[in-house]
């Protein structure tokens, strides 16, 4: 995956790629690099993972590197990670990085940080946004004002204990949305999401997040996150549970989930899954179609396991951990948290925090 060249012909701008069509904001895993690396065409720079896959970056221009997001962030697709430059420039670089907080938080733009300072917002107000940009204020401060958001909630119609509000309309909001709708006993009335991309998303309406109030006032109680960064998610279930909103699992009806198998809070099971007996699965964890958890093993919070993913039985997963697709992991081992696994990967030995594990197993620190 490579950088693409910036409007500058002395600098080339690394962008962030997308590693899968549902994918909207990617985890900036790790870098390679550190500020004022001399680089050639074709060299690392960073990791990134996708909702079910991992991705190298690499400069497509030799020169010097500036990083300007942090690893651990969660960029959109396409915004800028690091801009490459063909002499050493750190002031040059600073321009790139003059919008972000002191504190890694999100890039704002000189015009959203001035409507920003006008409207009376921070940064706070915009949960989940890696950038701000002029358009995205605005957008908000018509969401808080929006009566048409109100004129929605009160047509809705059929809400009864049986619906179920998604909070998020990403990638993992459309795989909750497919997974409720398979069960002909749910209802999806609504999506609640912090940024929405659009006023309707599978004929669902989407709803500012600013109006969950009148939402639990219409009567809609049950909500699923479905946020892809973990903290992110946990912050929007505290949220949600403190107003008065219940907080639930998604199992599609085709999932097999052993008697003895305990789930936590927020737990996605996708179409044809299996969870085994003994088997526990932490906070915020989702399996996606096809995997499975066999007897006896932990899944710790806001682990992912894709697409005929194996964990083998009496093993142990940390927190925050990728199981690439169709990659197993063997019976009575221990992976620690934070770790990628890569698509296809066989893992026959124990693995440490921070690591990334190649197709072979083999393990390197992130």
């Amino acid at each position: 995956m490579t950088s693409t060249r910036g409007d500058s012909p002395e600098a080339a701008l690394v962008r962030m790629p997308s590693p899968g069509a549902n994918d909207h904001d990617v985890k900036l895993a790790r870098w390679t690099v550190t500020a004022g690396d001399r680089v050639e065409t074709g060299a690392l720079l960073c990791e990134v993972e996708g909702t079910k896959a991992a991705l190298e970056v690499t400069a497509e221009a030799a020169g010097f590197v500036y990083p300007v997001r942090p690893a651990g962030s969660r960029p959109p697709v396409g915004s800028v990670l690091a801009v490459i430059l063909p002499t050493p420039d750190p002031e040059r670089a600073a321009a790139f990085q003059s919008a972000a907080d002191s504190s890694g938080g999100p890039l704002v733009s000189d015009k959203a940080r001035e409507l920003m300072v006008r409207h009376g917002l921070s940064t706070a107000d915009f949960m989940g946004f890696t950038s701000i940009r002029a358009e995205d204020v605005e957008q908000l401060m018509r969401s808080k004002q929006d009566d048409t958001a109100e004129t929605r909630i009160a047509a809705m119609t059929g809400v009864d204990d049986r619906s179920v509000l998604i909070y998020g309309s990403g990638s993992l909001g459309l795989v909750a949305w497919d997974a409720l709708c398979a069960d002909d006993a749910t209802r999806v009335p609504a999506y609640l999401d912090d940024a929405p991309r659009s006023t309707e998303l599978n004929g669902v309406p989407v709803i500012h997040s600013v109006h969950a109030m009148k939402l639990l006032e219409a009567g809609l109680r049950h909500v699923h996150v479905a946020l892809p960064d973990v903290q992110a998610g946990l912050a929007a279930e505290q949220r949600l549970r403190s107003i008065g909103f219940d907080v639930v699992s998604i199992v599609h009806p085709s999932a097999v989930v052993a008697s003895r198998a305990r789930l936590g809070s927020n737990v996605f099971l996708g179409p044809l899954t299996v969870v085994g007996p003994e088997a526990e699965l932490g906070d915020h964890v989702r399996l996606f179609n096809g995997a499975s958890v066999a007897h006896h093993s932990r899944i710790g919070r806001g682990t992912k396991i894709t697409d005929g993913a194996r964990i083998g039985g009496h093993v142990s997963i940390g927190e925050n951990t990728l199981v690439g697709l169709n990659a197993s992991v063997n019976f009575h081992l221990t992976v620690g948290s934070d770790v990628t696994i890569v698509s296809g990967a066989v893992v026959t030995s124990s693995i440490p925090d921070h690591a990334i594990v190649d197709r072979h197993g083999k393990a390197r620190p992130k």
